[in-house]
């Protein structure tokens, strides 16, 4: 089983729709939310989960057995989202998410959904996460 190694949020206003084409169950790798989490002060308090922003991050990535909470990432409390087959989620990356004891293979389609950039740093921001996408 493949585990998230942390929570995770896209602070550029971001909203996706994945489409399901497995039963996805808690602990089995359905999609798992902390509600209110897109809100403050519960965002910023939350920062230390973050693992994809380097400079916010690394600690979590160069030692991942360190829990900043005394707990594992797999028992924040949170919200599951399970799914069956067909199944599609709306929800904003604004709100922290994360994935847990998933297992490779999966079948998932996603689209996300992103208004056009409206100053510089929101064009360098949307220019450098497409060409980080495969």
């Amino acid at each position: 089983m493949d585990e998230a190694l942390h929570w995770t949020f896209d602070d550029n206003h971001r909203n996706q729709m994945p489409f399901f084409q497995d039963q996805l169950v808690k602990d089995g790798g359905c999609l798992s939310v902390i509600p209110g989490s897109h809100c403050s002060p519960l965002h910023e308090v939350l920062w230390s989960l973050h693992g994809d922003i380097p400079e916010r991050g690394a600690h979590l990535v160069a030692q991942p057995g360190v829990n900043p909470f005394g707990i594992s990432a797999g028992h924040i409390p949170s919200f599951s989202v399970e799914t069956q087959p067909g199944d599609v989620v709306f929800f904003s990356h604004q709100l922290w998410h994360a994935s847990f004891g998933g297992r490779s293979g999966r079948r998932m389609f996603a689209l996300g959904y992103k208004a056009k950039p409206t100053n510089d740093i929101e064009r360098r921001y949307a220019r450098r996460f497409l060409l980080t996408q495969k």
